[in-house]
């Protein structure tokens, strides 16, 4: 996938995350009432903002606790970098996200076995990546009996040593 098209998806993914979120909302309201679905918002809300600043004080010697972790074992580096770092900052701000669909994407962050997952399919795509590009042969950019054209720099260059 190229990055230009990273961002095409990500934003199609808000789009429906969006859209989700609102049906929910109106289904909930109708059945449940609003003043119920304001305080389980504000209780979310609330736990986010709890797990956010208390992860950012436990930071404190996780640089140094890593790279040994790293140095040691990639594998158990990463899904200590998903488990303590990367997957508790996105479940907090999902909590702080109003909504039930993103409440329920931040409890999936914060259940053990998703680090390890997610941290094996981080360290084996790359992999493959790479295997599937030896794999492929590469076309070359031009046909070698075609001219070459001088760059636009080259021709100002000529330009400039003529003095014109």
């Amino acid at each position: 996938m190229k990055k230009s098209h990273a961002l095409y998806y990500l934003i199609l993914a808000i789009i429906l995350i969006l859209i989700v979120e609102i049906g929910i909302f109106i289904i909930a309201i109708q059945r449940v009432g609003i003043w119920p679905i304001l305080g389980w918002i504000s209780v979310a809300a609330g736990i986010g903002s709890y797990f956010l600043y208390h992860h950012y004080f436990k930071m404190e010697g996780f640089r140094e606790e890593l790279k040994a972790a790293l140095r040691a074992d990639e594998k158990k580096g990463t899904e200590m970098l998903f488990r303590k770092l990367i997957l508790p900052f996105i479940g907090g701000w999902l909590l702080i996200t109003p909504g039930a669909f993103t409440d329920l994407l931040a409890v999936i962050c914060f259940i053990p076995f998703v680090p390890r997952k997610l941290s094996q399919w981080v360290t084996l795509r790359p992999r493959r990546e790479s295997e599937e590009s030896e794999a492929t042969t590469r076309l070359p950019l031009r046909h070698p009996a075609w001219p070459v054209r001088p760059s636009a720099r080259s021709s100002k260059r000529r330009k400039n040593k003529r003095g014109r």
